[in-house]
């Protein structure tokens, strides 16, 4: 129990997601703070990269990650693991996401 309690703490330290109530934030194994917009999501692609959206974001059955065009709006998933959003479904862009 105490190797998987260890193995869990190591996953959160390495993958470093860091969530208040008014920032959305990641931070990448080489120490580098990523953010969301404000109002807006941010999850990361099949290879760690950060992508931002203007509204929530969510990663799909197929590993994109797809955010709500709508600033403040809704991602989730249905039952299919397709994405649902507020507004349009946008891909995510690495580009809006704010380097702190």
């Amino acid at each position: 129990m105490k190797k998987i309690a260890g193995l869990v703490f190591l996953f959160f330290l390495f993958t470093g997601n860091i969530n208040d109530a008014n920032a959305q934030c990641f931070r990448d194994v080489m120490g580098n703070t990523f953010c969301a917009p404000p109002g807006g999501g941010l999850s990361t692609n099949s290879l760690g990269v950060p992508m931002c959206g203007l509204g929530g974001c969510v990663r799909d059955s197929l590993g994109r990650v797809i955010c709500s065009s709508v600033r403040m709006g809704y991602a989730t998933l249905d039952g299919l693991g397709r994405a649902k959003c507020t507004g349009n479904c946008v891909r995510g862009n690495p580009r809006l996401c704010q380097r702190m």
